[in-house]
């Protein structure tokens, strides 16, 4: 939905539906209401994988043709060179270790790239521009931009599982996660908003990166990154959802993917403050103690499980309602509901 004030700016909340294979869970079909050209879209593949509209593909499945785009390959798969139907050409070289050296469309200047020994970049150059890149071990902790006149520095301060607090030529910035330790935004405060036109939200999507929650653009609000985390749920989200929602637990209301303060918790009771997160193997350390804190204090008692599908998946569920049992039976009153913290499904 645009807004009218700000024609660029929009929250992402125009319906969207998406079909799948059932047997490969290949996207299959994707429409929209955006108003965009091209809103409805459906592909098929092939026994290997391929995806149809690649109206080419060699012995080792490597695209070779798409439409009027034709490609070249090395033996060990990377991308040589792209046609397009113009003539332009776009070429890359790479290392012995598949490491990507070069890069050059047309007649723009080329791109190259150093590397130090364990494979992590140091260096890229484009003409006059130059950036380099600090390492603490394999984690980043700092770029460097060097062009005439200019110098940009972001450092990153890492924790546990990544960057924990950022900043950029002395501006702060904070890393927003989803529930599973991607980090999907960039905030310089707990207030995110993106700022987009629809079409480049749209393109940069990437078809075939539906369903792998990522978001592209500068920040989002809250609301709009919960929200797209309800369409575009893990597995294990969805198993746990079918079995909560609708009071199906003990009658009770849950939210899922919830804005709380700064953070968006997988499901929540809002009445009898309870949270019930599925956690992955990055979860942990300061950043998700200081979560914990925050959410104490706001009075919700947190359930943690698994974020895997397990054969014992049904004992978990079974245990998480005991402990939602003794959790009321020692807090039997209902808490006054606070405002809405997000909707309610």
């Amino acid at each position: 939905m645009k807004n009218a004030s700000a024609p660029t700016q929009f929250a992402t909340d125009w319906p969207e539906t998406y079909g799948y294979e059932a047997e490969r869970n290949y996207l299959t079909s994707f429409s929209t209401t955006d108003g965009l050209a091209g809103a409805s879209k459906t592909w098929s593949y092939d026994a290997a994988g391929n995806r149809n509209d690649a109206t080419a593909v060699d012995n080792l499945n490597r695209l070779t043709a798409m439409s009027t785009t034709n490609y070249t390959n090395d033996i060990l798969g990377n991308r040589l060179t792209r046609t397009y139907s113009n003539g332009r050409e776009a070429t890359t070289t790479w290392d012995c270790l598949n490491r990507m050296l070069s890069y050059k469309y047309y007649t723009n200047t080329v791109t190259t790239y150093d590397y130090r020994a364990n494979g992590m970049r140091t260096h890229k150059a484009k003409a006059s521009t130059h950036n380099y890149y600090r390492y603490d071990g394999q984690m980043g902790m700092q770029d460097v931009e060097v062009k005439p006149g200019v110098l940009n520095i972001t450092n990153y301060g890492l924790g546990a599982r990544g960057v924990d607090i950022g900043s950029t030529n002395g501006d702060v910035w904070y890393p927003v996660y989803d529930g599973h330790g991607n980090m999907v935004a960039m905030s310089p405060s707990t207030e995110l908003v993106i700022s987009r036109s629809k079409a480049l939200l749209r393109a940069e999507k990437g078809w075939d990166e539906a369903k792998t929650g990522r978001l592209y653009g500068k920040l989002m609000k809250k609301t709009g990154l919960a929200r797209h985390f309800r369409k575009h749920p893990t597995n294990a989200e969805a198993w746990w959802w079918d079995r909560l929602r609708a009071r199906r637990c003990l009658g009770l209301k849950f939210r899922r993917q919830c804005p709380i303060g700064p953070y968006i918790v997988d499901f929540v009771c809002l009445e009898a403050r309870i949270i019930l997160e599925l956690d992955g193997t990055g979860h942990g350390g300061v950043r998700d103690q200081r979560r914990d804190e925050f959410l104490s204090e706001q009075e919700f008692r947190v359930l943690r499980v698994g974020s895997e599908i397990t054969a014992s998946i049904d004992e978990i569920f079974e245990r998480v309602v005991t402990e939602i049992q003794q959790l009321q039976a020692n807090d039997p009153s209902p808490h006054p509901i606070p405002s809405p913290l997000g909707e309610g499904l």
